[in-house]
């Protein structure tokens, strides 16, 4: 699995949409549909700061799990 597919399963477990994901991040509706093989530091560090819960680790590596901590199922 691609830092991309692993970005859009965190977007769809958290029920929001890639647009609006984007939009919260600050970077453009295309920025996920145009990544290609990892992402910029400064992204990496906006999504940290605006999903805190999110593991950055599993992000880029898959390795460990989707959450720093366990979290309730998605609705």
């Amino acid at each position: 699995m691609t830092v991309k597919e692993r970005l859009i399963q965190y977007i769809k477990f958290k029920g929001i949409t890639q647009s609006n994901f984007c939009k919260s991040i600050g970077v453009s509706v295309a920025f996920i549909t145009s990544m290609r093989v990892s992402m910029q530091p400064d992204k990496i560090k906006s999504i940290s700061l605006k999903y805190p819960e999110l593991n950055i680790h599993w992000l880029l590596t898959g390795n460990g799990e989707m959450f720093k901590e366990p979290q309730p199922s998605a609705p």
